[in-house]
């Protein structure tokens, strides 16, 4: 048997820098079905978002599929496109010049 200190216990230093179970914030795992509506879009827009890339990050576990509303939230602000110019004049078909 090896002699030095018995290896059967953790050191203090190891208690301290373990992290406890009540220190760790749950994640907010949601179905797909919820992520489409808290998305509002269809379930069937998310599954394909999901196959075809481009969709918010998810959880599989075996055959179930979470998302976490953090994700949710984070993809769809990076979704979020920047206001428009000013609208353009439009001219109607009796105020438009004809060319010679």
């Amino acid at each position: 048997m090896a002699e030095g200190p018995d290896r059967r216990f953790l050191t203090p230093d190891q208690l301290n820098g373990a992290i406890h179970l009540n220190d760790v914030k749950p994640l907010r795992l949601i179905t797909p079905t919820l992520a489409a509506k808290y998305l509002t879009i269809t379930r069937h827009s998310l599954a394909c978002y999901r196959n075809l890339g481009g969709g918010p990050a998810y959880y599989k576990f075996g055959r179930w599929i979470r998302y976490s509303v953090d994700d949710l939230d984070e993809w769809a602000n990076f979704q979020r496109q920047p206001g428009g110019s000013m609208p353009r004049k439009v001219r109607s078909a009796k105020n438009r010049v004809e060319e010679p």
